[in-house]
């Protein structure tokens, strides 16, 4: 039995979102502070603001917001991190199977 096709929005949505995942890991998983994350992605503001908040909601990351000066942070949480750990061990995966 094949599986089926995903869309092409669920592809991009898949891919940004685990790229997100991953810059918060390697911006060492906690306190990553939202506003350097966008400055240093080759994701676009919108997108971040768009997947942050859904891997917020689905339990992935925890929004830290500060009252003063209004500073936005992301946490991994166990279950993102443990997701971001193996997204990393693919992509190192990939890396070495094509020599880079």
């Amino acid at each position: 039995m094949s599986r089926p096709r995903r869309s092409p929005l669920r592809k991009a949505l898949f891919t940004e979102a685990c790229e997100i995942l991953l810059e918060i890991h390697e911006a060492g998983g906690t306190k990553a502070p939202l506003k350097e994350l966008i400055e240093q992605s080759k994701i676009g503001k919108h997108s971040w603001y768009k997947y942050y908040r859904l891997l917020a909601e689905h339990g992935f990351i925890e929004v830290v917001q500060e009252t003063f000066p209004g500073r936005i942070f992301l946490n991994l949480t166990e279950k993102g991190k443990k997701i971001a750990e193996l997204l990393k061990q693919i992509e190192s995966e990939v890396e070495e199977k094509e020599g880079n």
